[in-house]
């Protein structure tokens, strides 16, 4: 395990102060600044910003700073003080985050973004301002915070215009999580809306269907007693004790779906229903995997095959990373089925490996996409539980992911092992690098890239940086096809937990067809990555040991602050 960071690099606590003292006495930004520690030794910062009588906020450095963005928060946090704050913690949402944060950013740097958004919403308590925001509420964001889901067929969303009458209708809970919610029949008895086969075993259940007058608020009250006198006052029905399942209509357009319960009444946030178109181990292999845990980025059609081929071949422990929500068109390459539309991928991943599982399952999941603007906190939380896995796997296609894995693979000393689907069925590749035997994921990156240079033009979209994805068009390709790539990437993991292989290249390419580099089909050509090839500090530049003198300064500052701390103080 790497030493803290204020420990490995004492010379940047010192710029860190620097750059706030400037901060402070050439700018009307900070009325002033201490140095704190929190229980476990690491620093803080403590700032009075120059707004009104004073707002006190504090920076929370991750573990991995500078390479990874802080957190800046209230003091004191009783409720939201900003329009651009993370509910539970406080956190503000500013410009800098963990997708645009660059080391040569400072503490400084937060402080002023802090100042200007609160000086912004000040100002637009008295004259209208536009406040940028870098946060966008996505449905699958939306879905994750939400308490239950009500999956919307488009044959459902007709028959809702179409009855113009409140009446009964009929719903299933087809997941685990029963605060998910399908509508099979409005109204009761007609099944035009449809259950899907995979929901073929679920019992339909009875609602309420309530057209509500015109003039009804859109408010509705949560408390169960309260819920069904809004409902009796303006649709004119009186819920029985058995009804659980509501359904309100304002007007032609606009419907609620909402789950009575003794404790409450949930709101539902709505999901599109698209259906889209589309154990036997070695004992070797159970041995080498029954104490391992695994990181895994990337739920989508090649993780959750992995995921769950890991699972089948004795791996019980999984650190799981994805932020996207799990919809119809998935279906066609992804492990799960149409009964899990609407759930997080991460959710859908962890029971697909409970299922699989020869005993109980210890799994670790975070709803985040790893490369996204989310708060700092849960970002330095992820990697926290990435180092903490025996090896990491990045199935994300995703260049942001693949260089924050490649600085977690370096500092805990964690194999790394990636991989990826060319477009077209063309084939695609598995890689891997393990600190102190091979160059490291970057370098073994660069040798790739290097190679490529040589071959001709590929006949799919990725062609020399196929670390691409982001927001581009995930590729066509058969099951078939992330499949193949699956079970390669699967046994590459193996290979590297169970040392099967210690001759392993850098990058396979595999091919399913005959085009570009691959003269047959299930051709394969090996990139390796010599040790002189590496191009990267972290390969071949040994630790270094920090200044003495900048050390101890570095220490005294820390003693100052611990002394003004102090109950004598």
């Amino acid at each position: 395990m790497i030493a803290p960071w204020w420990q490995r690099l004492p010379s940047r606590v010192l710029e860190e102060d620097r750059a706030l003292s400037t901060l402070q006495t050439d700018s009307a930004i900070i009325k002033s600044y201490r140095w704190l520690r929190a229980p476990n030794g690491s620093p803080r910062v403590s700032v009075m910003l120059d707004l009104g009588d004073g707002i006190e906020v504090e920076i929370h450095f991750p573990a991995h700073y500078p390479d990874e963005c802080p957190s800046v928060r209230p003091v004191k946090y009783e409720g939201p003080v900003s329009s651009h704050q993370f509910t539970k913690t406080g956190v503000f949402c500013l410009e800098l985050g963990p997708d645009n944060w660059h080391p040569d950013f400072t503490t400084a740097d937060m402080v002023r973004s802090a100042w200007i958004l609160l000086a912004k919403e000040l100002i637009s308590l008295v004259k209208p301002v536009e406040i940028p925001s870098r946060h966008v509420s996505t449905l699958a964001e939306r879905i994750s915070h939400a308490s239950g889901v009500l999956l919307r067929p488009h044959a459902f969303e007709n028959l809702v215009r179409e009855v113009s009458e409140s009446c009964e209708f009929e719903f299933v809970w087809p997941m685990r999580n029963l605060f998910r919610v399908l509508p099979v029949a409005l109204p009761k008895g007609n099944s035009r809306p449809g259950k899907h086969p995979s929901m073929r075993h679920e019992t339909a259940s009875a609602g309420s269907f309530v057209v509500l007058r015109s003039n009804a608020p859109e408010k509705v009250p949560t408390d169960p007693t309260a819920f069904s006198d809004y409902v009796k006052e303006h649709g004119d029905v009186v819920l029985d004790d058995e009804v659980i399942g509501v359904l309100l209509k304002w007007g032609p357009e606009k419907t609620k779906g909402f789950l009575r319960l003794p404790k409450g009444v949930i709101p539902l946030e709505d999901m599109p229903f698209d259906l889209g178109d589309g154990a036997r181990t070695p004992d070797a292999v159970r041995s080498a995997v029954a104490s391992a845990r695994i990181g895994l980025v990337g739920l989508g059609s090649l993780g959750s095959k992995v995921a769950t081929s890991l699972a089948r071949m004795g791996v019980r422990r999984f650190v799981l990373v994805d932020g996207d929500v799990f919809d119809g068109p998935n279906v066609c390459r992804h492990a799960a089925g149409f009964s899990e539309v609407g759930a997080m991928k991460v959710d859908v991943a962890r029971e697909l490996i409970r299922d699989v599982s020869f005993g109980d399952a210890e799994i670790v999941r975070h709803a985040v996409d790893l490369a996204s603007a989310t708060n700092p906190d849960v970002h330095a939380a992820v990697l926290k539980d990435l180092g903490s896995a025996d090896i990491l796997v990045d199935a994300t296609a995703n260049p942001d992911a693949f260089c924050i894995l490649a600085m977690i693979s370096s500092d805990h000393r964690r194999p790394l092992v990636w991989g990826e689907v060319f477009g077209g069925g063309v084939g695609g590749f598995i890689a891997s690098a393990i600190p102190g035997e091979t160059p490291c994921a970057r370098c073994v990156r660069a040798g790739f890239h290097a190679a490529a240079t040589a071959w001709p033009a590929a006949p799919f979209a990725r062609v020399v940086a196929p670390y691409g994805g982001g927001e581009e068009q995930p590729a066509v390709a058969t099951d078939a096809d992330v499949a193949f790539i699956a079970a390669a990437l699967t046994n590459r993991v193996l290979d590297v937990m169970a040392q099967r292989n210690p001759l392993l290249p850098a990058i396979t390419l595999l091919g399913l067809r005959r085009t570009w580099i691959f003269d047959a089909p299930f051709a394969s050509t090996h990139v390796p990555v010599r040790v002189d090839d590496r191009s990267c500090p972290r390969c071949w530049m040994p630790d270094s040991v920090p200044d003495g003198d900048v050390a101890a300064r570095v220490e005294a500052l820390f003693r100052e602050a611990d002394a003004q701390d102090s109950p004598a103080a």
